[in-house]
């Protein structure tokens, strides 16, 4: 918390912070985890910055900790239920969608449901490789697959779901809007 507030003007959200419920299981530091999380919360609607919000399988009690916030929320990395990622895109928040949606039957319905302004795509690289047999690590780049694929789901283009993804955290970061090409291997 003192790096971010040390940081503030250079920084363009905060996150990724929340609550991970996959991995721990005891009740005294899920409470710990809770607590945290809340003064992240805080420090993202002082700073008036974005907060990138980490849930595996706390996804409900992450919005119901931010869903009367006046931060702008993301939710990286989503794999929730399906209707929670329709509550969360009504409050007006992002859902970022992952290289999950190469593989995971729920991601694709989260990704046919998503309005193509309440979206953002990532590969959490180096994890959620969209082909373990091939190569286990993910890599930026990926990001076409899951936009190609989206675009398969939504019945339109790679290049549409790119824009819009593109444009969606253009405005969720406050970011200089470009012409550079994000989406290009190097």
């Amino acid at each position: 918390m003192k790096l971010i507030k040390a940081n503030s003007e250079r920084i363009v959200g905060v996150g990724e912070v929340g609550m991970d419920y996959h991995w721990e299981k005891d009740t005294e530091k899920r409470r710990e985890q809770k607590e945290k999380f809340a003064k992240f919360i805080e420090l993202a609607q002082r700073l008036s910055k974005p907060l990138i919000i980490h849930s595996w399988d706390a996804e409900r009690e992450c919005f119901d900790m931010v869903k009367d916030s006046s931060a702008k929320i993301i939710f990286h990395c989503f794999s929730g239920k399906r209707e929670l990622a329709k509550e969360i895109v009504s409050r007006g928040f992002y859902i970022s969608i992952s290289t999950m949606v190469l593989f995971s039957k729920n991601i694709r319905k989260i990704a046919k449901d998503m309005p193509l302004d309440r979206f953002l795509l990532e590969t959490d690289s180096p994890f959620l490789s969209p082909d373990k047999a091939k190569d286990p690590r993910n890599y930026p780049w990926n990001i076409k697959l899951s936009a190609e694929k989206i675009a398969e789901i939504k019945g339109t283009l790679k290049e549409e779901i790119l824009e819009n993804a593109k444009m969606n955290a253009i405005k969720a970061f406050n970011l200089k809007p470009t012409n550079h090409n994000f989406y290009v291997k190097t």
